[in-house]
């Protein structure tokens, strides 16, 4: 039996990279409007191979338990901007930016904040 491979997305997004429904869901709420994606931090890298070019922005978790850090650094690998979001302490959100992440917030985070990084590093593509 072939594996069945999912499909490309055509328009522009911003790719969200979060396990926790409830965080996913705040997420969500935040970009109401905009073309967002899921998926699991396994499948990101290979999103992101496929749909290069589409990617507007990765939102990604970065704790201690995640692929978080290898998501960043695929984002960066692809021109694509990254927001890290952790539940850890100081030194994951620093280590998020050496690995090229443009924004790095502990979570829990405001709505306000999030929105306003989305607004500065999301890319426009038409």
């Amino acid at each position: 039996m072939s594996e069945m491979k999912r499909p490309e997305i055509e328009k522009p997004h911003i790719l969200v990279v979060e396990p926790d429904d409830f965080v996913y869901k705040t997420i969500a709420k935040v970009l109401e409007g905009q073309n967002i994606v899921r998926v699991p931090q396994k499948g990101a890298e290979d999103h992101m191979i496929r749909n290069h070019g589409r990617i507007q922005l990765v939102i990604t978790d970065h704790g201690r338990n995640t692929d978080g850090a290898r998501v960043i650094r695929a984002a960066t690998e692809h021109y694509v901007p990254s927001i890290a979001l952790s539940a850890d302490d100081e030194k994951h959100l620093e280590q998020a930016k050496k690995w090229g992440a443009k924004c790095a917030m502990e979570k829990p985070f405001s709505a306000e904040k999030l929105a306003a990084a989305v607004k500065t590093y999301r890319r426009d593509i038409r």
